[in-house]
This record gives structure tokens, sequence and C-alpha cells, in this order.
């Protein structure tokens, strides 16, 4: 054979990695075939290479060190299956992914979504940049204008390396509702920001907090959820538990925010709330529509882009549910609880997934769900479904500026960016869609950020 044909142990360990990759992917593609298809297939694979994990996890180090992570894409196809034994220790998850409109990508990788501050980075090819001092993110739906926030304020850019147009304060409180009590002072002792909407004109900002649900702006600051007429009973219920001398803060959990395309409805909610639809009435929004949850907790809101329609989505550790709704039926209250006849006027999109993100697709919708699938479905289709695995819950997703590639964000610390343009199916993908995957970055605890 001689000395120039022996393999060394990255070569080895290169070969074994595609080889079973390959068949992993082949033989779950052709099980997820037959079920989707409702027929009898084959038994469902497992994977083989976990054993392989922690010598490719050093080897991606080595390789993104010596800048050669395309050598490492080629040599080490990336893929989640065999790092799931490692996970719990090495995670970070990515709660936060904006794509700006030159194609650059943002993101903010937690340690806890509701408790901890993150790291805010910029994404290119072949760069890795973390943003010191920035705390949260956000975008407009039309891409002109980005947010940046600080431990002291909220600012407003309309490039990502400029200098801010807008500069707007933490909000000071409540309103009127805690006009005579004391309230915590924001600002000295910050706020945890789940997401922020900027306004299309760039002159407002919508802020999801633990706090509460903020508008801030030159104008000043607007509590708009708990609405003034639900802060009565946040503030009874806190001295129950404190002494009258204590500062109030409301304190929410699954808190969540969404923006309307047009910034004329903002939809929100938190664990024990119902679901809630405010419109912009006289300068100030407004409920209008008030949904009980299909499941206990309303838990994620995303408006479609181009179809006046709303999905709204609430978890259980039982059992959860997306639905949707046109949104010329506002004003509306309504009961879509399993505990009831089911209302008319509303779709149900999914009975059964855990959904973390929403984003609207062609003529429904992108469910990010905590099985590691991100599927579509058609609220007015139920035919018109797909599916694409990626693995680990999806926590984030938005699209180019263009809408031909899709980025996700995992709890696990992938970024995935995906080609929609193509005409085929990635056979390397877990998926029945026409979609490639183009890149990935990991964010893992306890060493550099790797491009994959």
């Amino acid at each position: 054979m001689g000395l120039f044909s022996k393999k060394d142990a990255t070569t080895v360990l290169s070969e074994r990695w595609t080889k079973e990759g390959k068949q992993f992917k082949n033989q779950l593609n052709a099980f997820l075939d037959a079920i989707y298809k409702g027929g009898d297939g084959p038994e469902e694979p497992h994977e083989t290479r976990a054993d392989m994990a922690e010598a490719v996890y050093h080897k991606a180090i080595e390789l993104n060190k010596n800048g050669e992570h395309k050598k490492l894409r080629e040599l080490f196809p990336p893929a989640y299956e065999p790092f799931e034994q490692f996970y719990g220790g090495i995670s970070r998850s990515i709660n936060q992914i904006i794509v700006l409109k030159d194609d650059r990508i943002v993101v903010r990788a937690d340690g806890n979504i509701y408790l901890d501050d993150g790291n805010v980075y910029l994404l290119e090819d072949d760069n890795v940049t973390k943003q010191k001092g920035v705390r949260a993110i956000g975008i407009s739906a039309n891409k002109e204008f980005i947010v940046k926030v600080t431990k002291k304020e909220v600012q407003v850019y309309n490039d990502w390396d400029a200098e801010p147009i807008h500069i707007f304060k933490y909000p000071k409180g409540y309103g009127k509702a805690t006009e005579n009590i004391k309230v915590a002072n924001f600002k000295k002792e910050g706020l945890i920001v789940l997401s922020a909407n900027v306004f299309n004109d760039g002159k407002r900002v919508l802020l999801a907090t633990k706090n509460g649900i903020f508008i801030v702006g030159d104008q000043g600051s607007e509590c708009v959820f708990p609405t003034q007429e639900m802060l009565p009973h946040f503030i009874e219920h806190f001295y129950e538990e404190y002494d009258e001398d204590e500062t109030f803060e409301v304190n929410l959990d699954y808190f969540h925010a969404a923006l309307s395309p047009d910034n004329t409805k903002i939809a929100t909610g938190f664990q024990s709330s119902e679901h809630f639809i405010l419109e912009e009435i006289d300068g100030h929004f407004q409920t209008t529509g008030k949904v009980q949850a299909r499941s206990e907790y309303p838990h994620t809101v995303a408006f479609h882009d181009t179809l006046n329609h709303i999905a709204l989505g609430s978890c259980h550790y039982q059992q959860s549910g997306v639905i949707g709704m046109d949104l010329n039926h506002l004003p509306i209250e309504a009961n879509t609880s399993w505990y009831q006849d089911f209302d008319e006027r509303f779709d149900v999109m999914n009975d059964n997934l855990w959904v973390f993100s929403i984003l609207p697709f062609k003529d429904g919708y992108l469910l990010g769900s905590n099985n590691g699938y991100i599927w579509y479905v058609n609220p007015k289709n139920p035919q018109d479904k797909a599916y694409l695995h990626v693995g680990g819950t999806i926590m984030s997703m938005d699209y180019s500026a263009d809408k031909t590639h899709l980025v996700i964000g995992t709890f696990s610390g992938y970024i995935i960016k995906f080609d929609l343009t193509v005409t085929e199916r990635d056979k390397t993908l877990v998926t029945d869609m026409n979609v490639k995957e183009t890149n990935r970055w990991v964010i893992w605890q306890d060493i550099e950020p790797l491009i994959w």
C-alpha cells in the first residue's frame, strides 16, 4: 500500500461521521415519509455517532481557531443528534434573531430566557463578533430600523454600524394607576427584555419585559400591558405579599408581545392571562380582543405579514395548542379552550405542539416547537403542511429582507441559515420541504462561538 496511503485519525473520524450521518438521515427521511403518507414503513432509526461527539467537538474548536471552519463543515457535516448527551452542560439558548437588510445576522444567546442578560453577537460568513454593552435587539417589520437595548437606554439605528438616530429612556412606571405608590426604578435596576420591535417609522419601540409590556419613544413611555384596568389587581396582589414601603413592580411569566406589520395592533399576554389584542385608538393602544387560550398559558403570538390574520400559541406540560383568527373579527371576546364548544371564528392549527416561535410563511405559519421540528401549517387548509427537523427547541426565527433565506435559533445553541429558493429536497436534511442549509453557527458555553 505504501506510506502515503495510510489515513490519519481525522480522516478516519471524518469518513465514519459522514457515512453514518448519511445513513441516519436517509433512514429517518424514509421513516417519516411513511408516517406522513399514512402507511407502514421501516423502523425508526437511531443515531450511531454519539461515541464520536466529544472528538468532533474538539476538532470543531481546533479548526475554528485555525480559521478553517470551511474545512470543518467538509470533514464533519453539522448534526444535532450526536451531541444530545452534552447539551445540558453546553447549550446557550438563541432567544433572539434578527436578519439585517444587508443579510448580516444578529443574535442574543442567553443562559436563562427569563432571568438573565445574555450576549449579543453579529454573525457574518467568516466572522462572529460580540457586541459589547448590548443586552437585547430588535428590528422593524420593514427592516429599515434596528434597536439596541443597553442597561441605560433604548437606541434606534438605521444601520447597525452607524450612530443612533433616536435614544429613548427606559420606562418610568405604569401610568396613572400607580401615580400614588412607589414604583421600581427600571433604569437603575435594569429590565430583562425578551423581545423588542421597532415601529416602521423608527420613532417608537415595543418592549416585552418581565416587568410589563411597554412602548418607549421621544414622548416618554406607555405601559400597554398590564392595562390600566388590570393594574389595581396587580397592586393589590403585590401588597398582599410585600410591605407597603416596598417599591411596586409587575412580575410576569411567559411574557410576550408582537407588533403587527402595519403597526396598528399589538398582541400580548403572559402565563396567567388571556390572549390580548390591542389596537391604537386616538394615540393609545386599547384592548379590542380578549381570547381565552386554547391551552392553559398564553405563550407566543405572531401576526401574518400578508394576510389579515393572527396565530395564538398557548402551552401546558400535558398538551399545548395553536389557534388562528382572522382580524376582521375584532372587536372580540371569546373562549377557545378545550373545555368549550369550539368557536367557528377560529382555526385549529395544532393541538399538541409546545410552540416557542411563530413566523408567517406562504398562506400559513412556521411553528417552531420543542420537539426539534419546524412545522408549516396552513390554518385554512389542513392538507397544506410540511416539516423541517433541526433538533432542539426552536426559540427564534427571521427572514432575510428579500425572504429568500430563513434563519433559526435553537435552545441548543445553533443558528442555522436555510436557502428557500431551491427547487428540490436536500437529502442531507430531515424534511419534506424544498430547503437547503447554507450556514451554521454554534454558541456554546465556555468556548468562543463556532462557525460550522
